[in-house]
């Protein structure tokens, strides 16, 4: 035996036999078990049950909105630099129509006679969802008041009006977005407002004035 172990020949030999009947024995168990689960099948209790539910969103158009015209009163000439003038820009905004402007109630001053500057209101323009559930809740916001600064002596204020509720307008888009038949709607107003001229202001007079549309 001690001849047997030494020779590594025999050993292998000895090795590769134990090696395949390890190998046989475990391939006739894996069978065995396979026949076993093929005659006893799994069988499910027969209770399932399945509900479902709907998924839902309303998108709704932004607004936008821009200004297609600014207030200006053209050229006035003042019966007195040393008193106070004032003058009124009345507005109209027609369903489909640009909106139109005219000067009334002036006091102590008057048009110059040569004056070549249109006089204008700014129009505002603004899009919408116009779906039921939406399309009413507009909220538009117009500075009151507005200061005039530049040219000679103390700045002039505008004491604005408006002519909302806003209708129609005749655009085709506004500011990249376009209307779309019962869901996006375009709308237009404009602003005018008083002009109140402080004594010794004289000279170009400017300033900026904010409107803000929002969904409420």
């Amino acid at each position: 035996m001690t001849g047997c172990a030494s020779n590594p020949n025999i050993v292998r030999k000895i090795k590769y036999f134990s090696d395949v009947r390890f190998k046989g024995a475990n391939m006739r168990s894996l069978i065995t078990l396979a026949l076993v689960a093929a005659a006893f099948p799994v069988f499910a209790d027969g209770n399932s049950d399945t509900a479902s539910a709907k998924a839902k969103v309303h998108i709704v158009a932004p607004v936008k909105v821009m200004a297609t015209g600014e207030i200006n009163f053209g050229q006035i000439v003042v019966d007195d630099v040393t008193q106070d003038a004032s003058v009124k820009m009345v507005t109209n905004s027609a369903p489909g129509m640009y909106t139109t402007a005219s000067l009334t109630d002036w006091n102590k001053c008057a048009p110059y006679a040569k004056n070549n500057v249109a006089v204008t209101a700014a129009e505002f323009h603004f899009s919408q969802d116009v779906q039921t559930t939406v399309g009413a809740q507009v909220k538009i916001t117009i500075d009151p008041e507005v200061t005039l600064a530049g040219g000679h002596g103390p700045a002039v204020k505008l004491i604005t009006n408006n002519d909302l509720p806003a209708d129609t307008c005749m655009l085709a888009t506004i500011d990249g977005q376009t209307a779309i038949a019962g869901y996006v709607g375009f709308k237009h107003f404009g602003v005018g407002g008083t002009l109140n001229i402080p004594a010794g202001a004289l000279g170009k007079k400017e300033g900026t004035l904010n409107v803000k549309v929002e969904y409420m």
